[in-house]
């Protein structure tokens, strides 16, 4: 679809008329001083002669307009073009340990740092910006990359909830960011850690040597208090495994002992000025680091209505000099100007697609669906295909939708569109819950146009559904195998109430079958044996959870930390 980078310019040809009219004064003035030589000529000369002056002045305005067209610079679909810049690669890492939603630092200390880490990707851009989170655990979130608006998504999403496992292992951080930049990285760079410094491994400060000696700086920045603050759960506080209230303080010192180590700095996230004082050493880092990257920008076509313009202007437009051109020229240039119009018409070839256009634009989607199938009987027309999906979607039809899009997609052309189509595949999968499909579309639209703010906010939103799906099922697969194991035990308990109901009906014919004087002692032995029977009930329960305990011991073999928060 074409736009303009300077729409605003349109607002000049609402001076049109009075230009027209001062023209048209200005011309008017001239005849009169021409009055002597006019009058020599006949009064057909004279009317033809107004004619082509009248007809000069339309084209001269036509010009006007058509120079106002290309100042505003009509632009269609994308264009590479390769660009030298001063560049780096930084890692930001992010904390999402349980002590990051402390409140020493309001509302929470994770999202202060949301808030700082977003800024600081505004700062830099220009570089490549990696993602890592960590907890226990370390992974890396987002690879290096220079979308930025999904980088800031992606910070603004994450919670404490990410973490598999609970803890804090800056050690696990140093080694994704190695394994990271060899394979991705260009060597130097930097990393810029989120984290209140709660480590519970040794060995820290070795770990980020490591990467300083593999040209890696390092940048802590410290968040959370001295004096630390508590961890508000759904249940309430949190509280360690002797029930004491967790109180989590920033470790400021580990944090300095680090920085040191990675060559970098130490910046409390509380400092108005560490976003400026960063940005500014990490560019003087970066001195004679060049890189060569490669940009995609709107494909400019001003040159078409320019060209047209000049065109009036050397050919036409001779509104003050009272002469006009050969009819014959004027009938060449016609014909030429139709070709041209015919050449640059991006109209489709059947009238019905036409129709389709219009009853879509009025929002009669379903007249529009029904246009668009008449002319691809005819006709077949990607574009028409594309306009289809896009009608059938608008209609509620998704399914449809998706078949027609699908129709379409190895046979568009325009970047635009291919990038509109993968967008709306997106959105057509999410809306159906099917967010591995949706996730891949939305991912094609970004490599088309990696900017694209709307399909970054959109994929994040897809990721997030993601995660509660595989979550819920996850749930919904332990449920079930917890019906299955209370099942598996009430059969059991049911099995040894059968075993002990039939021991005590085999005792109960031996009484029965004793002489009559033993009556009175039958009441006793009907208590001893439901005495027994408990007995033994109890006692098979209690080897059956000795039997579990030993079980999980095996199975939760995992390192545990030391403060899981």
């Amino acid at each position: 679809m074409i736009d303009f980078e300077h729409i605003h310019l349109f607002w000049a040809l609402l001076l049109s008329p009075i230009i027209y009219r001062m023209a048209k004064k200005q011309q008017q003035q001239l005849a009169k001083k021409l009055g002597v030589w006019q009058s020599t000529l006949g009064n057909e000369q004279l009317a033809e002669e107004h004619k082509n002056n009248n007809l000069s002045l339309l084209f001269a305005m036509g010009a006007f307009v058509f120079i106002i067209v290309a100042l505003a610079n009509p632009r269609l679909g994308l264009q590479e073009e390769t660009a030298t810049q001063k560049a780096r690669d930084v890692y930001i890492a992010i904390d999402i340990s349980k002590s990051m939603d402390a409140t020493d630092t309001p509302p929470s200390r994770l999202e202060v740092v949301k808030k700082k880490a977003s800024a600081f990707v505004e700062a830099i851009k220009g570089n490549r910006i990696g993602v890592l989170f960590f907890a226990g655990t370390s992974y890396l979130a987002m690879p290096l990359t220079t979308d930025y608006r999904a980088a800031i998504t992606l910070i603004e999403a994450c919670n404490t909830d990410q973490a598999g496992v609970q803890g804090t292992d800056i050690s696990g951080v140093a080694e994704t960011v190695l394994t990271a930049n060899k394979r991705l990285g260009k060597g130097v760079a930097e990393l810029v850690i989120f984290t209140d410094g709660e480590d519970q491994e040794e060995g820290v400060s070795g770990s980020i040597q490591k990467l300083a000696d593999q040209g890696i700086t390092v940048y802590l920045i410290g968040v959370g208090t001295k004096n630390g603050g508590t961890i508000m759960e759904a249940e309430g506080l949190m509280t360690d495994d002797e029930g004491n209230v967790v109180h989590t303080r920033l470790n400021e010192a580990l944090l300095k002992e680090m920085a040191a180590a990675g060559n970098g700095a130490y910046y409390n996230i509380t400092d108005s000025e560490w976003i400026n004082q960063l940005t500014k050493e990490t560019e003087q880092k970066a001195v004679g680091k060049d890189s060569i990257k490669k940009i995609k920008r709107p494909k400019s076509y001003a040159y078409i209505p320019l060209l047209i313009a000049l065109m009036f202007v050397l050919f036409l437009a001779f509104p003050f000099s009272g002469l006009s051109l050969p009819s014959a020229r004027n009938k060449k240039l016609w014909i030429c100007l139709f070709s041209l119009t015919t050449t640059l018409s991006i109209g489709q070839n059947n009238p019905k697609f036409g129709e389709g256009n219009q009853y879509y634009k009025k929002g009669a989607y379903k007249e529009a669906e029904e246009k668009y199938r008449q002319g691809l009987e005819e006709t077949d027309n990607a574009t028409a295909r594309y306009n289809r999906g896009n009608s059938q979607y608008k209609m509620g039809d998704t399914e449809a939708a998706i078949k027609s899009y699908q129709s379409a997609q190895g046979a568009l052309k325009n970047k635009e569109q291919q990038y509109k189509l993968h967008h709306n595949l997106g959105n057509s999968y999410f809306k159906l819950g099917q967010m591995d499909q949706a996730i891949d579309h939305y991912k094609a639209a970004l490599r088309i146009q990696p900017g694209s703010e709307a399909t970054a906010i959109n994929l994040a939103k897809a990721k997030q559904q993601q995660q509660q799906q595989q979550k819920s099922k996850s749930e919904d697969q332990k449920a079930d195998e917890d019906k299955k194991e209370e099942k598996g035990k009430e059969e059991k308990k049911e099995e040894k109430k059968d075993q002990g109901k039939s021991q005590q009906e085999e005792k109960k014919e031996k009484g029965n079958s004793s002489e009559k004087k033993q009556d009175p002692q039958k009441k006793d032995q009907e208590n001893g044996n439901w005495t027994e029977e408990k007995a033994m009930l109890d006692f098979l329960e209690r080897e059956e959870k000795k039997v579990q305990e030993q079980l999980r011991r095996t199975e939760g073999k995992a390192k545990k930390p030391k403060k899981p928060w």
